[in-house]
């Protein structure tokens, strides 16, 4: 190094890593002790260093050399400072953010509904290599109702990876009792129906033919606060309407819906 213009000179790539520190004070010229500033290093008296060291230093360089002290910090390739997840209608928005990158490719969006099955559900670019915090986020359309856990599968531009903390995702629970229409309607031979008990009672679901005589049995027993979802074949019965009547504690809901065979 060379104090000649008073500077100490860093290559860029390395600089713009981050994780380089100048220590204030630690700036030193070798032969500057007040005196013999750009006098040559070993002309006495000398009493910055050694005058084995001196005559060295004045027979390999015509410059005064200078010395810095310098702290590293070792950056992640990737420093994750935050990743959530919260829900928003039928939708789950998730957002994280970086404070570094190095060649930093992108982060695939991995979700599970018991945290040990996951499946890849999206990817988001990363920013290569940047010091600055940078932010992300990802939005999934899902109708599910029950908890969820997402995690992200950050990879890096030679294909090496590295995942993230898993995000727990709340299921949502039921206000109110509900009972929708079946899909599709009309149906053959098999049709969905979707209901929702918003406090633990006693349930039952059954269907009947327009006549009021009980054609099944889908549901019966004491159930839990949640949705519910259940098929419903048309076997061994005629075309036309059918009732199918949700009972909760003292109260119902009826439906009707269409079998054409």
């Amino acid at each position: 190094m060379d104090d000649r213009f008073d500077m100490i000179l860093v290559r860029p790539k390395l600089w713009d890593i981050g994780g380089i520190n100048f220590l204030p004070g630690s700036y030193t010229a070798y032969g500057n002790d007040g005196n013999h500033y750009n006098d040559s290093i070993n002309r006495t008296p000398n009493t910055a260093v050694g005058q084995t060291i001196a005559d060295a230093i004045h027979y390999s360089s015509d410059h005064i050399p200078v010395y810095v002290n310098l702290s590293f910090d070792t950056p992640l390739p990737v420093e994750l400072v935050s990743f959530t997840g919260t829900r928003a209608g039928e939708a789950v928005n998730l957002k994280w953010q970086t404070a570094t990158e190095i060649n930093n490719m992108g982060f695939e969006i991995e979700r599970s509904q018991n945290a040990s099955f996951w499946s890849k559900i999206g990817f988001v670019e990363g920013n290569n290599t940047t010091n600055s915090p940078k932010y992300y986020s990802f939005v999934e359309k899902t109708r599910a109702k029950e908890k969820l856990y997402y995690r992200l599968k950050q990879i890096d531009n030679d294909g090496t990876s590295e995942y993230s903390n898993v995000v727990e995702v709340a299921e949502v629970m039921p206000k109110n009792f509900l009972l929708s229409q079946n899909f599709p309607n009309p149906f053959n031979p098999t049709t969905t129906i979707e209901y929702s008990i918003p406090e633990q009672g006693y349930v039952t679901l059954k269907v009947y033919d327009m006549t009021g005589s009980e054609v099944a049995n889908l549901v019966e027993g004491v159930m839990e606060s949640g949705f519910y979802s259940i098929n419903f074949a048309a076997l061994n019965i005629a075309g036309g309407n059918y009732l199918y009547k949700l009972v909760w504690n003292n109260s119902v809901i009826v439906k009707k819906m269409l079998y054409l065979p």
